[in-house]
């Protein structure tokens, strides 16, 4: 992943659309609250789409069968062109100041970034194949409903930085 340094004014802030695909659901009300502040948050700078994939039941013993179900239903929501970026405990770790940079990036390039966020057994090894990044917010273990609400804040966290906000110190 390459940094580009150049100091980038938006003439539009809603040129592109981010996107967050989840495998699950998210029900607990804490939960939902947290997610709706970041994405008020986050189309402030940038719109925001959050796509959920319904959990499957994991066969026991078979992580196989169970990606065959779910590998077309993410796939209906990845377009050829999108910047495809999984989120992995395996992945490239990633600073809030290196994804700031790196949104940028995407933005000055024109790529539409299309975050994917695994279920309890993670992400088909078919799609990290595909994927233009892998990255990581370390090596804990998240619940991954959990995950989804760190990933907003910092994708928050990087536009506030991207735009000089007091957000970030």
């Amino acid at each position: 992943m390459s940094v580009l340094c150049a100091n980038i004014s938006w003439v539009n802030k809603r040129v592109s659309l981010l996107k967050l695909v989840c495998i699950g659901k998210l029900k607990k009300k804490s939960y939902l609250s947290l997610q709706h502040d970041f994405i008020e948050k986050i189309n402030f700078y940038h719109s925001i789409e959050i796509k959920e994939i319904k959990e499957q039941a994991v066969p026991a013993q078979d992580n196989k069968a169970y990606f065959r179900k779910i590998l077309p239903q993410l796939y209906n929501h990845i377009k050829k062109d999108d910047y495809l970026i999984l989120t992995d405990r395996k992945g490239k770790d990633i600073s809030s100041r290196e994804l700031a940079a790196f949104l940028k990036e995407l933005q000055v390039k024109s790529y539409r970034p299309v975050f994917v966020c695994g279920g309890s057994i993670g992400l088909p090894g078919e799609l990290k194949k595909k994927a233009a990044e892998v990255i990581s917010f370390g090596k804990v273990t998240y619940p991954h409903k959990l995950f989804r609400i760190i990933l907003l804040e910092q994708i928050y966290r990087a536009l506030s930085i991207n735009h000089n906000s007091s957000y970030h110190k």
